[in-house]
């Protein structure tokens, strides 16, 4: 450590005491993110965030000894089994799990009012989590955060592990209501190829399949002018 003379001087060759960063380690519950303060005993103390979403100050002596793994909040394991409440990954699941159940979310007429259901696997978080944690590091790694964004491979089909990928903002842009298959004549072609293929609006023909619940056939080939 730092030595002072008589003078207050610093001695010559002495050297700072080298403190530990803990901020951004995790020890057993708790997430050190920030420094505290110097107590009284010269011990530095952390500001750390419990699993279970409340702060406690620790000593970092108790925290390199594990003599502290929580904030002390009881009965921890009712509360806390994944580890991932405060991840985006956690709040991705959760929002899928409001616009398709919750009746007060402001999307939930555009999901459970079109039949869009989370499935019963992923009902329970850990289920979601050991379907799609993997790819989501993956993809998240490639992609970062702005570019992973959770996809329904079938528009119109539901939040479950045999129709939903990772996927960027573009791939997903091309994946819209309006870019939905259908199959006509032995083609397979989204709403936009047919589109342009029959020159009728891709908007008319969407209208005419779901909200006039028209055939395929009806919507792809009935001329525009006898409809208006």
């Amino acid at each position: 450590m730092i030595k002072r003379n008589a003078k207050g001087q610093f001695i010559k060759g002495s050297k700072p005491t080298e403190y530990v960063n803990f901020i951004g380690k995790r020890y057993n519950h708790l997430l050190v993110i920030a420094f505290s303060h110097t107590g009284k005993d010269s011990q530095r103390y952390w500001k750390c965030k419990c699993d279970c979403g409340n702060s406690t100050i620790v000593n970092g002596g108790n925290l390199q000894s594990n003599n502290t793994k929580s904030c002390g909040c009881n009965n921890y394991s009712k509360h806390v089994t994944h580890h991932l409440s405060q991840t985006r990954f956690y709040r991705i699941w959760f929002g899928i799990k409001e616009r398709c159940n919750n009746p007060k979310n402001k999307a939930y007429h555009n999901y459970h009012g079109r039949g869009i259901k989370l499935c019963e696997r992923w009902l329970k978080f850990e289920n979601f989590r050991d379907d799609m944690y993997k790819s989501y590091l993956i993809h998240y790694g490639k992609y970062r955060k702005l570019n992973t964004t959770v996809d329904r491979i079938n528009n119109n089909g539901n939040y479950s592990p045999d129709n939903c990928r990772w996927a960027t903002k573009y791939q997903q842009s091309n994946n819209l209501r309006n870019n939905v298959l259908l199959k006509f004549n032995n083609k397979v072609l989204t709403i936009s190829e047919w589109s342009k293929i029959t020159g009728i609006n891709k908007h008319t023909i969407y209208s005419r399949l779901y909200n006039y619940k028209w055939t395929i056939d009806k919507a792809l080939t009935k001329p525009v002018k006898n409809y208006q």
